[in-house]
Order: C-alpha cells, then sequence, then structure tokens
C-alpha cells in the first residue's frame, strides 16, 4: 500500500511538470514571434533610410551636376539669352575643367554674337586645358571663316594671308588653307578674278556650323603693290614700303619654314607663286630690292624654278647698276660734278650708253634719257619677261636725286658725245627752282674760228622756275680756252 500511493504521487508531479513545460515553450514561442517581427520592420525602417541617402547622394553626382549645366545652358541658347548661357557653361567648367562640350558651346554662342576673337579665345584655351584635337580644330576654322570673311568684304590683305599660315602652323596639311592662299596671291599679286571661289564653301571640310556664317558676294579685285602704286602714278612712301615688304618676306619665309617640314608639292607651288609677284608693276625701295634679291636666292634653293632664276638675273642686273652708280651719287649730292669728268668716259659709262645705243641694256628698260636713282626700282613684267627701270624726277616726288643716263646717238664730227646728267633733291619740298647739271665730253670748236679742234667738257647748269628755264653753259670746262655763257 505504501508502496501504490508513492507511485501515484510520481504521475501527478510528472503531469505537472510537463504542463509547466509545455506552457513555457508556448511562451517562447511567442515571444520568438515578437523579437523577429521587431527585426524586420527595423530592418525595413534602416532599409529606407539608406534608399533615401542613396538619392541624394546620386542626385548630387558630379557627373548628373555637370549634365544639368549643360542641359540649363542649351535652353538659355536656344532663347538667345547668351549671358546666362555662358554663366551655365562656365558653371559646368568649374565642375569639370575637362568638359569639351562646354567649350565648344561657349565658342558658338561668341561666334552668334560676330564676337570671333572670344571664340578664339576659349577655343584655344580649351585646348590647353583638354588637349583635345576637335577643339583645337575648331579653333582652326574659326580662323579661316575670317580670311573668308575678309576676301568676301574685298578687305583681302597681308593680314588674309597670315590667317591662313597661322593654320598650316597648327594642321600642317590643311586642304582649305592652302586653297585660301592661292585666293588670295590673286587678289594681292594679280589682280585676277577668281571665279571657283563660291565653289570652295560648297565643296569645303569645314564644319558646318562655322562655314554657314561666311557670306558669299562676288568680289572686284583690288591689284596691291608694295606701295600702293596705280600704273599711271609711281608715287610712294618709302616707310610704308618697307613695313609691307617685311610682312611679304616674313610670310614667304614662313612657307619655306612649312615646306621643310612637310616637303609638300602644294606648299612648293605656292611659294613660287608668291615669290614671283605676278604683277605688271612692283614697286621696291633700292633697300628693299635687296633684301628681295637675297629673298629669292633661298627661294630658288628650294624651288627650282626657272621663272624665279631669270628674275634673279634681272634683280642681280639692277643691283649691279647700283654699285656702279654708288661712289658718282655721293659726289653728285655734295656738288662735286668734277667727278663726272672721269665718270663718263670710264669703260662702265661709255659700255652702258653703248647698250642702250644699240639697244641691248639686258633687263633695263629706257632708250635716250633713262634716269637713275638710289630710291625706287619698278619691277616690270612684260610678254617677254622680267624688265626694271627707276623713276624719273618727275614721277618720284621723294627722291634724293636722278641721274640720267643719255643714250641717243648724238655725233660731234662722227665722234659719239658722251653726256650724264644730274638732279639734286627738292629743296624743303618744293619743286621750284628746280635744278639740273647737265655733264658732256664732245667733240666741238673750242675757239671761235681757231682750228684747235679737240675732245672737251661742257657743264650745263639748267635751272627752271615758274616763269621759265634759264642755262649757264662752260665751254672747255677746266680747260685752256675756257668760256662761259647764260641763255
Amino acid at each position: 500500500m505504501y508502496d501504490l500511493k508513492k507511485e501515484d504521487m510520481n504521475v501527478e508531479h510528472n503531469n505537472h511538470t510537463r504542463n509547466r513545460d509545455k506552457e513555457r515553450a508556448i511562451q517562447q514561442a511567442k515571444r520568438n514571434r515578437q523579437i523577429k517581427m521587431y527585426k524586420v520592420c527595423f530592418a525595413a525602417v534602416i532599409i529606407l533610410i539608406i534608399c533615401a541617402g542613396c538619392g541624394a547622394i546620386i542626385w548630387n553626382l558630379p557627373s548628373l551636376r555637370l549634365s544639368r549645366k549643360l542641359i540649363a545652358g542649351d535652353k538659355y541658347t536656344e532663347n538667345g539669352d547668351y549671358a546666362k548661357a555662358n554663366d551655365s557653361y562656365e558653371e559646368a567648367l568649374k565642375i569639370d575643367s575637362g568638359t569639351v562640350d562646354a567649350y565648344r558651346c561657349l565658342a558658338n554662342n561668341d561666334l552668334e554674337q560676330d564676337n570671333s576673337r572670344a571664340a578664339k579665345e576659349i577655343l584655344y584655351s580649351g585646348w590647353e586645358n583638354t588637349q583635345d584635337e576637335s577643339l583645337l580644330h575648331y579653333y582652326c576654322v574659326v580662323i579661316l571663316n575670317e580670311a573668308v570673311a575678309q576676301i568676301n568684304e574685298k578687305k583681302c590683305s597681308l593680314e588674309t594671308v597670315d590667317k591662313c599660315l597661322q593654320v598650316l602652323n597648327i594642321e600642317k596639311d590643311n586642304e582649305d588653307a592652302l586653297y585660301l592662299l592661292d585666293i588670295c596671291y590673286n587678289r594681292l599679286y594679280t589682280g585676277r578674278y577668281e571665279d571657283e571661289f563660291t565653289a570652295f564653301l560648297e565643296d569645303t571640310a569645314m564644319e558646318e556650323d562655322a562655314a554657314e556664317q561666311v557670306s558669299i558676294s562676288d568680289i572686284l579685285i583690288d591689284s596691291l603693290s608694295f606701295e600702293d602704286i596705280s600704273d599711271d602714278a609711281l608715287t610712294s612712301s618709302i616707310s610704308k614700303d618697307a613695313s609691307r615688304y617685311g610682312n611679304y618676306e616674313n610670310q614667304l619665309r614662313s612657307l619655306l619654314s612649312l615646306y621643310e617640314e612637310t616637303d609638300s608639292e602644294a606648299l612648293k607651288r605656292i611659294i613660287a607663286q608668291y615669290a614671283l609677284l605676278d604683277m605688271e608693276y612692283v614697286h621696291f625701295s633700292v633697300n628693299n630690292l635687296m633684301k628681295y634679291h637675297k629673298l629669292l636666292r633661298d627661294v630658288y634653293e628650294t624651288v627650282q624654278d626657272k621663272s624665279i632664276e631669270e628674275l634673279l638675273e634681272c634683280l642681280t642686273q639692277a643691283i649691279k647698276v647700283q654699285e656702279d652708280f654708288a661712289d658718282i651719287f655721293t659726289e653728285f649730292a655734295q656738288g662735286n660734278y668734277e667727278s663726272a669728268k672721269d665718270f663718263i668716259v670710264s669703260d662702265t659709262y661709255v659700255n652702258l650708253r653703248d647698250s642702250f645705243i644699240n639697244g641691248d641694256s639686258g633687263y633695263w628698260e629706257g632708250n635716250a634719257a633713262v634716269p637713275l636713282n638710289q630710291d625706287q626700282m619698278v619691277l616690270h613684267k612684260t610678254d617677254e619677261g622680267f624688265k626694271f627701270f627707276y623713276p624719273g624726277f618727275d614721277d618720284y616726288e621723294n627722291t634724293r636725286g636722278v641721274i640720267t643716263i643719255w643714250g641717243s646717238r648724238q655725233l660731234d664730227n662722227g665722234v659719239q658725245r658722251t653726256t650724264i646728267s644730274y638732279e639734286p633733291a627738292s629743296q624743303n619740298g618744293e619743286y621750284y627752282p628746280h635744278k639740273e647739271y647737265e655733264i658732256s665730253y664732245e667733240y666741238s670748236n673750242v675757239l671761235k674760228n681757231g682750228t684747235d679742234v679737240k675732245m672737251n667738257y661742257r657743264l650745263n647748269t639748267n635751272t627752271t622756275t615758274e616763269d621759265g628755264k634759264e642755262t649757264e653753259a662752260i665751254g672747255d670746262w677746266g680747260g685752256a680756252h675756257e668760256w662761259k655763257t647764260s641763255y
């Protein structure tokens, strides 16, 4: 009996324990579900917070801010509000200084406002900052369009040539620049009209948006020379000549340098073209004549052109004339006319005199009375080739003095007379009174009714005023039977 009661007590204890454990398990499960729910909710909140933060970061990424500035700039440009558009593009560059589109857009806005200078500055600055070749090419396009505009506006000048050379120094094979150099040559140094110019714009490789800025118009060509002298008026300013010639020579030497770098046949042809100056008359100061001769020698080493060789021979003779007469010019300028006595009987002068008489004076044009000065020479292109001559006193008001070679047949008792004359520079810029000293070596009667006949010198001093001309003559000048008269 004892044993039975003990067993019943164990059963009751076990049932109570099972019920307690079961209740505990239910409560634990409930708590676990609550904790899991809390974790899910917390995770969701965290995700929402993170997503919101990421959206703000993405919206403010530099690439998106840059895009917004460019888009805003484009909209302002479409509405013609260039100031605000430029502000947007410049802000884009602050975000990224390597933004090629911003540089291009800024340049386009400047061009829309006819400010090509600013456009060039921003394009070149953009290239320096990015090294993007498209910006440098666009820079060249703007320069060439400036050159085209100058031609269209009948303002083709040495500056226009400079623009073409500037582009060639950047893009050495730029065919548009080479073609425009041809156009410039025709306008500056030939006076020929270039009918094909409009075709250049139709076939050009220029960027379309830049090419549209060019207005095409017919062009009346003005032929130019180094001294702005028309064919019928040979007066000029030596200072202007010096400045213009210096630019011309610099341009030709730039072409030579470019050819050394490229070995381009197109450049070689243009060099030969620019060297020859295909105009009927080209006026040089004597100083620039020397420089031009040296320049042509350098060109000929590169361009073995027969016409250049012929022109060199022509200029060589002109320079030799200057050398042969340099001393006598100095003597005459000092009033020493006695020096002419030895000079006019020298082989140099006699041979020159005879060459004019016989019509074989080489490249030097002239007959009868042939002027020579130390100030200006005129290069003359004829159907037969190149010739040269020097303007006379009445043709060139700035002369320092003019010598005249008498190349006509003047016989004294069968002996050819030799004569030279000299007109000194005007005093105080006034033509009158105008002096001319004429020295002759002639065969004539020294003594009236005498028998002593010999070669002798004669000096005539001619003075021209507004009232007329007066001559003082000295016969047998410096001889034993010297005589004087005036009329």
